[in-house]
């Protein structure tokens, strides 16, 4: 995607710190103790706050919430920097952030849900319920002077299980220069949407398309969780969001996690920044505005929620404690289990994949427990669970392009130092 900046002059910047000790909601089943009581070390933990004031003093980043929870217990939860740095709002420990695909994970627990129901197998042809994507054929070639196109035809069907580990070879337009000429020719949605398109229009325009190669044959990170989105709707008779509310959101609190946030939530998201040379401005990279503003039509499976802090760490819950959380559960303990075990080995840097989630390869790169898993999104946000552990850890910040002077690994390395039985 190209971008186009508005640099804003950074007038003042500080470290603003809430912390809380107090339960967190009457029926959350998530209240604050003392770090020591689950094991961990206080001390250690405000390295968190030192890092953040680092990150501050630098002008690297303008502001996020970080959360920290062990045995269902919350050992830590800091808001730090501001939401919005024109207007001098410090950040809050319930402002909303744009979690991008950390949606993934929500669109995976949906779908499993349905697989329990019985409406599908993973070894399912994609094509028996969406008749487009039968017989697909793979791209060869583009003409850049005119987006057109050759393919041949594939050997393989796509299968469901293809789209839940990222094998389905449908890509995202982003990612791939030239691909990206022919989604925009097609008006294809990678999320982010403000323009009025469905998703079910859209899974129409992806499936018209070629893919990048045979399906199952290798890893391509994509639009397959909008299709799996829409897959939910099939399968379920309700549109997406609906079907999220009544069966994930509801059910365990999240009352703070929308595609589209109401008008008397506007004043809480958070405003996307960047890195730049001279400092962290504020930004109006293309489209984030998206929760707010626009047609509000288009639910991307893959990218599109906005959440919280204290939201997400209600979903995280849910799968590290097989299923259930505050007294609901929303998916079995064998197929929780299913969910976060290695399905795929050779995604990207030594990482696997499970049904949604990220799972751990590289013991060396970071302090970790092999059977830990994590999500991320494009501005920044992460969340790290530690079954073994019984550990989470969540970093929601909004930053464009998040990869520059990156805080996750530093959080992480923290996070795990703190561990003391």
């Amino acid at each position: 995607m190209s971008a186009n900046y508005l640099y804003v002059t950074l007038t003042a910047f500080c470290l603003v710190m809430t912390s809380c000790d107090s339960p967190v909601g009457d029926n959350d089943q998530l209240s604050s103790i003392e770090p020591e009581a689950v094991g961990m070390d206080a001390e250690q933990l405000t390295y968190i706050d030192t890092l953040f004031q680092d990150y501050l003093d630098t002008k690297r980043f303008g502001g996020g919430v970080a959360l920290v929870l062990r045995n269902n217990k919350l050992v830590k939860q800091v808001a730090f920097g501001h939401r919005d740095i024109q207007r001098s709002q410090p950040q809050q420990l319930d402002d909303l952030f744009r979690i991008a695909s950390m949606t993934k994970a929500v669109t995976a627990v949906a779908a499993l849900q349905l697989l329990e129901k019985g409406k599908y197998s993973l070894d399912d042809p994609l094509w028996w319920f969406i008749p487009a994507f039968r017989n697909p054929k793979i791209l060869e070639s583009i003409d850049r002077s005119d987006s057109t196109f050759t393919s041949r035809p594939a050997s393989n069907e796509i299968k469901i299980r293809h789209l839940f580990n990222h094998t389905s070879g449908i890509a995202y337009g982003f990612d791939v220069d030239s691909l990206q000429l022919i989604y925009h020719k097609l008006e294809v949605s990678e999320g982010f949407e403000e323009r009025d398109i469905s998703l079910e229009e859209n899974v129409k325009r992806i499936a018209s398309l070629p893919i990048m190669h045979e399906s199952g044959k290798q890893w391509t990170y994509g639009l397959s969780y909008d299709v799996l989105g829409r897959l939910i709707e099939i399968w379920s008779g309700v549109p997406l969001d609906q079907y999220l509310q009544a069966n994930i959101f509801d059910p365990l609190g999240m009352s703070d996690t929308h595609f589209y946030l109401p008008e008397s939530k506007h004043d809480r998201l958070s405003e996307v920044f960047m890195s730049a040379k001279k400092g962290v401005t504020a930004t109006e990279y293309p489209l984030v505005n998206y929760p707010v503003s626009g047609a509000q039509t288009y639910l991307s499976g893959g990218a599109d929620l906005t959440s919280t802090a204290l939201d997400y760490v209600k979903f995280a819950s849910a799968i590290l404690n097989n299923g259930e959380f505050n007294g609901a559960r929303i998916l079995s303990r064998k197929t929780t289990e299913w969910m976060r075990n290695q399905q795929l080995e050779g995604g990207p840097e030594g990482v696997g994949w499970g049904l949604g989630v990220v799972t751990a390869q590289d013991d060396h790169k970071l302090l970790s427990t092999q059977g830990s898993y994590y999500w991320g999104g494009f501005f920044g946000t992460q969340c790290l669970v530690d079954p073994e552990e019984r550990l989470i850890a969540i970093l929601m910040i909004q930053q464009y392009p998040n990869w520059e002077w990156s805080m996750h690994d530093r959080f992480h390395n923290i996070v795990y130092s703190s561990l003391v039985n």
